[in-house]
């Protein structure tokens, strides 16, 4: 008697009910940011569990006697990095707006007296979970570009890009990138397509190799950022 095994095959889930594909596509992200900063950096240890009861409903599109034995999700680093940056640009843009409300010419008392008087969860809340949010971008604490990207306007993301000192040769090729991936089936998962992808990641070597003026984790924030208000993603 004679048995086969496949393994790391890609499972169907067209044929779920919506709610169950839904549960296997989402991940609710509970990690801690120091867990995800590991997982953008070595994605070997990186998978989510699937429960063995869902295991029955994956195997009913298989004919033959083939059955799900193991299943598990495995996102990939560049979904953690995307993360990371998220948070950690939209709490930047929260302590660079308190900031501007909050001097340093303050003493204590003084910036305890004013600190009752301003809305700091609206604050937070507008800066962190706002649409189409304003983009501030800070190197040590000094605000360096203050601009709107506009969803779906690629005008307003080539201006905050030139503002930021990206080359105009640079914004031209992200134009032509968007439009080359504007039916990308990535961009429905809120994930960057091929081209868009594969721009970014030329942006982010010359921010290494400092034919872009700018450090690169900083880069990286300012960049995902925009993109991320230019396709409507906050």
């Amino acid at each position: 008697m004679r048995a086969w095994r496949y393994s790391a095959q890609p499972l169907p889930l067209s044929h779920l009910q919506e709610t169950l594909r839904k549960n296997l596509e989402t991940a609710n992200l509970r990690q801690s940011i120091a867990v995800l900063q590991k997982y953008a950096v070595d994605e070997s240890n990186l998978a989510i569990t699937i429960a063995p009861e869902i295991f029955p409903h994956l195997s009913k599109v298989f004919s033959g006697g083939y059955n799900v034995e193991r299943a598990w999700g495995q996102p990939s680093s560049g979904i953690m990095l995307q993360v990371v940056n998220e948070v950690r640009t939209r709490l930047l843009d929260f302590v660079l707006e308190l900031s501007e409300e909050l001097p340093d010419s303050l003493t204590l008392n003084e910036i305890k007296e004013k600190a009752t008087d301003m809305d700091v969860s609206a604050m937070f809340k507008n800066s962190v979970f706002g649409h189409n949010a304003t983009i501030i971008v800070g190197d040590n604490n000094v605000q360096s570009a203050k601009n709107k990207v506009i969803e779906s306007d690629f005008q307003s993301l080539a201006k905050f890009l030139k503002d930021s000192g990206v080359p105009g040769e640079d914004i031209d090729a992200l134009g032509a990138a968007v439009e080359a991936d504007k039916d990308a089936p990535e961009l429905s998962e809120k994930k960057f397509g091929q081209h868009v992808s594969k721009w970014f990641a030329s942006m982010m070597e010359k921010a290494a190799s400092a034919t872009w003026n700018m450090n690169v984790g900083v880069a990286s924030s300012l960049i995902a950022t925009a993109l991320n208000s230019f396709y409507g993603w906050f």
